[in-house]
């Protein structure tokens, strides 16, 4: 890519502009407070639970144990002491319960408020997101099993996206780690429009009977081409959105987000961004560690920013280069 087009990449949008004002980081703060002070007093309430339950079941198996007859508790002692222990295991378990719900109570309570300068925000935790059956259908890896984690959905500057947490395995392997960011679009584009990491030999194979009827549409940009392999059922259509405002989103991507090569998908009203990370994205630590708000929501805060920033740029993306009267099926 020419010097030119990679800085209108790194400048695509003010990264001052979006930050959050004072007020709201004001808020963010007050918020982590909340959680810190609160989670002390679930802290203290589990841990009076855990040795509560464990001393009874203690009591519990010291009464069992000298009421069984000698001969038994002799021949079994064993078998007797390794089901204690096993027991034992299963009530902490329990007693542990309480404190992973209230975990996921005081998340569901602060990831809404971190993220409060995003209009309608809303969060939730292990839901299939309604748009999961049309990102399957895309096939942006080749995987056979998902589980979503936490995702936020919202609105910002008339942009419709989502943010969620993916793991994809490809039966016990793994095959994708980070988040997917969902744009709804405001126009739709006529066709399906796909941009993967080159495949290895047996992954073109595989793919031979999924896309061999989809035409690979080149960028013009050896850095991204020798990067991506594009492939569309509409080529007219893709070469029109390579070459405007998604390409700057993709290409910003990759240079502000080194972990990996981000995949994008494209149909109907739908983009999608499969974006590979190092850690969780919604990572908070455990119950029985404070929150940072430097380490934990304003680095959330900040990389939720880049991805806002990539999502209007894929909400801007158009197709006028698609010839007058072309259609999905002339375009084949």
């Amino acid at each position: 890519m020419e010097a030119t087009q990679q800085n209108t990449a790194r400048t695509a949008f003010d990264e001052i502009a979006l930050a959050p004002s004072g007020e709201i980081l004001a808020n963010v703060r007050a918020a982590v407070e909340e959680y810190n002070a609160a989670r002390v007093l679930y802290q203290e309430k589990a841990r009076r639970r855990k040795w509560g339950m464990l001393g009874l079941y203690a009591v519990a198996c010291a009464t069992t144990f000298f009421s069984l007859d000698e001969q038994i508790t002799t021949q079994y002692f064993d078998l007797i002491c390794v089901t204690a222990v096993i027991g034992g295991f299963g009530v902490l378990g329990w007693a542990q319960h309480p404190v992973r719900r209230a975990r996921q109570a005081l998340r569901d309570r602060i990831l809404p408020q971190i993220f409060g300068f995003v209009g309608a925000v809303e969060y939730s935790h292990g839901v299939r997101p309604p748009f999961s059956h049309a990102f399957d259908r895309l096939k942006l890896a080749l995987y056979d099993s998902d589980d979503y984690g936490d995702m936020i959905t919202g609105v910002y500057e008339g942009t419709n996206f989502a943010v969620a947490e993916l793991n994809l395995r490809h039966g016990k392997t793994p095959v994708f780690r980070g988040v997917l960011l969902h744009v709804r679009l405001r126009k739709t584009f006529p066709g399906r429009l796909i941009g993967i990491e080159r495949p290895s030999l047996p992954e073109r194979f595989v793919r031979i009977f999924t896309l061999d009827h989809w035409t690979v549409v080149p960028t013009g940009s050896p850095e991204r081409d020798g990067a991506h392999e594009f492939r569309s059922d509409n080529p007219a259509a893709a070469e029109a959105v390579l070459r405007g405002s998604l390409l700057k989103a993709l290409q910003y991507l990759s240079e502000t987000w080194p972990a990996g090569t981000v995949r994008l998908g494209l149909a109907n009203n739908d983009c999608f961004l499969l974006i590979p990370t190092k850690h969780d994205f919604f990572e908070l630590p455990d119950i029985g560690e404070e929150i940072d708000c430097e380490q934990h929501p304003l680095r959330m805060i900040r990389e939720l920013l880049v991805l806002l920033a990539t999502a209007k740029l894929a909400g801007q993306i158009g197709w006028e280069g698609l010839l007058p009267g072309e259609t999905l099926e002339s375009a084949d």
